[in-house]
């Protein structure tokens, strides 16, 4: 039932070898994107509004548009440095805002380029000016941090400190926005008691800068709640958000949008506590929020579906799951239009909740619903199918239909390889439903190479000694050992000796 052009079906279809030189492809154009993103000056000169493209961006981001917001915000790009002098310093701050859209699109090579070549604009003409260093350092910590690199986010968050100590009393709040990132990097890396002593500090300053009733607290607060809800200490956890909830409701008004973060926290605190009713209670009361202040395709509402229905999933109170999803969809179909991306993201949450009853044939017809209002939406070649795709794919490995995943994981794996760079996750992600359609159907060669192809991509983005790449070397080691190919197995043990060792 898929309309498919019949030349991107035969590519979908291809068997398993011919994906390797196009993978590489890819591969290469990830490597080569400092010249890829090196911004040509041939341009024609646009007259464009610099600060109206960045709301339109933004609404675009906003309302799930990543490809277009991407193609909106580098063209803004490419116009200005066409027309701004060399060493402006609206050059590296462009730069470092085109790093900060690609990284909410979780275009996380692009986003480091693109924050590097801010910084090193910024270093070269702006070196007497703390702040914009300061801000470099913070966005490329940023971007580490969505990578999973702490160390190197900790060592930009210290550099950025610096800068902005240097920059004196008009960036102390730059300070404690560098001090909050600091802090969670410890709650990343499971250093909870230094994680409290930081937030402990973050708020003392908080209140002298500030006063002790600045709605900013209550962000310190949540964050400070979580470390003692992380450590079991649920009772200072209650208390400490609902000393949050209070000051918000005291600075902001009740039912002002920020509660509604608090009000989800304290609906996880009370579940994992097993006081339901309040939890339930909380959870809703989040979501009303948000649904009474934001346009109903705000991904925020979608954050507050996906916690009710989770919550109820658990329960298994399937009849209020599917009810709050029957609003959602009803609402959104009503507003936006039937064909619309943002009726298909509930079709996914439906798809969701008919797995966790146990109907994954009910499911497949959600996500193929889904595939079909996102083709014509969207096109069939756009990122967003790709990701439809990868459910569909894995649920077909799943129902053993595999000869189907093959085809929707090869089409996502095109999507991927003809429209965007650094996406490896997404790219190793399909590799390994391959790998597995492989294995299931006996066809081992085929399953190496996508176990091939995935070391490849994570040595090559992440370095041969990254706890990425070793994981894909043990899952290597695992297949050979499973199917008695011992001497492979033996051979990738070796490397990841000497990878282990070199770190």
């Amino acid at each position: 039932g898929l309309r498919r052009p019949a030349q991107v079906l035969q590519k979908a279809s291809r068997p398993m070898s011919s994906p390797r030189a196009s993978i590489l492809r890819l591969l290469a154009h990830t490597l080569s994107l400092t010249l890829a993103l090196t911004l040509s000056r041939t341009l024609h000169a646009q007259s464009t509004d610099p600060p109206s493209t960045m709301r339109l961006v933004e609404r675009m981001l906003s309302d799930g548009r990543n490809q277009e917001a991407v193609t909106a915000a580098k063209q803004l790009v490419q116009q200005q440095l066409h027309d701004l002098p060399k060493a402006a310093s609206q050059v590296g701050d462009l730069q470092i805002w085109l790093g900060q859209v690609y990284l909410r699109c979780g275009r996380l090579q692009d986003a480091r380029i693109a924050t590097t070549l801010g910084l090193e604009h910024h270093q070269k003409y702006q070196s007497s000016q703390a702040s914009p260093l300061g801000e470099a350092h913070m966005q490329l910590a940023k971007v580490y941090l969505e990578s999973g690199e702490a160390s190197f986010a900790e060592e930009q968050l210290l550099l950025a400190m610096h800068y902005y100590r240097s920059a004196g009393p008009t960036a102390e709040r730059k300070l404690l926005e560098v001090q909050q990132q600091q802090a969670g990097i410890c709650i990343m890396l499971g250093r909870l008691s230094e994680a409290e002593r930081r937030y402990d500090t973050i708020l003392k300053a908080q209140a002298a800068l500030l006063g002790n009733e600045h709605a900013d607290l209550a962000q310190t607060l949540n964050n400070l709640g979580g470390v003692y809800l992380a450590q079991g200490r649920t009772d200072q956890a209650r208390g400490t958000y609902e000393q949050a909830l209070q000051l918000q409701i005291a600075a902001l008004g009740d039912g002002a949008l920020p509660t509604a973060i608090t009000c989800t926290n304290l609906g996880v605190l009370y579940e994992q506590i097993t006081d339901y009713e309040q939890s339930e209670a909380f959870l809703m009361r989040a979501y009303t929020i948000r649904n009474t202040k934001l346009p109903i395709y705000d991904p925020l509402i979608l954050l507050s579906v996906d916690n009710l229905v989770s919550f109820w999933l658990k329960r298994e109170t399937y009849p209020k799951a599917e009810a709050l999803l029957t609003e959602v969809h009803q609402k959104r179909e009503r507003v936006l239009g039937a064909d619309q991306p943002a009726v298909a993201e509930i079709q996914d949450r439906f798809a969701t909740m008919e797995m966790a009853r146990g109907r994954a044939a009910v499911a497949e017809q959600y996500w193929l619903k889904a595939l079909q209002i996102r083709e014509n939406s969207l096109g069939p070649q756009n990122e967003e199918v790709a990701a439809n795709l990868y459910n569909l794919g894995k649920l077909e490995n799943i129902l053993g239909k595999n000869d189907q995943a093959r085809i929707h994981l090869n089409w996502a794996l095109d999507i991927y390889e003809n429209q965007t760079i650094g996406n490896e996750s997404q790219v190793t992600a399909l590799l390994s439903e391959l790998f597995l359609c492989d294995y299931m159907q006996g066809r081992m060669e085929q399953a190496e190479e996508s176990l091939e192809l995935m070391y490849t991509i994570k040595s090559e983005v992440y370095g041969p000694a990254h706890p990425e790449t070793f994981a894909v070397m043990e899952e290597q080691i695992k297949f050979y050992k499973g199917i008695g190919w011992d001497w492979k197995a033996e051979a990738v043990e070796t490397e990841l000796l000497k990878a282990s060792q070199s770190r």
